[in-house]
């Protein structure tokens, strides 16, 4: 779900997380943006993949993420944020108790920056959507919404929700 008014200078997502729900602050919907909010965003403790995956705010990507139907948006923000429904993280908040292991190589732990930046199995995928079989957090921040959707679909993602 997401709130934004003129004044509010952000998309904020509600999401449930291990202690209940939590409010995800995904980035600046308005020009202008200033650099203390974002500073103050970065500084946070936690958010390790939205560091990673999110980058500075972006009024193109914002207007891109509120056009998006509510499932979408839900799939865009889980991968952003680090909360996907991938094994990993469902193990680390215990709503998974099998193997971690990653379902598309069975080599490494199934995160959401394993499936993205390090899965042989997907290598693919990245090469089709991203144009690099490599791909780095910094490419997934300044990717366009349209390629995170088509990702997300390829991989089978969106049927695990």
């Amino acid at each position: 779900m997401h709130h934004c008014s003129r004044e509010l200078m952000a998309v904020k997502i509600k999401t449930l997380s291990g202690g209940g729900p939590r409010e995800i602050i995904l980035g600046s919907a308005y020009l202008p943006y200033d650099d203390v909010n974002y500073s103050a965003w970065r500084d946070m403790p936690g958010h390790r993949h939205g560091r990673l995956f999110i980058g500075r705010p972006c009024k193109k990507r914002a207007d891109d993420l509120l056009e998006l139907s509510r499932h979408q948006l839900k799939m865009v923000v889980a991968i952003l944020t680090g909360h996907a429904p991938v094994r990993g993280h469902r193990y680390t908040v215990s709503l998974f108790d099998g193997d971690p292991t990653c379902r598309f190589c069975r080599k490494e732990t199934e995160t959401v920056l394993h499936i993205i930046c390090c899965c042989e199995a997907l290598a693919r995928q990245c090469c089709n959507v991203f144009g690099n079989p490599l791909v780095e957090p910094k490419d997934i921040s300044t990717a366009s919404v349209r390629d995170l959707c088509l990702f997300i679909r390829g991989t089978g993602l969106l049927n695990l929700y």
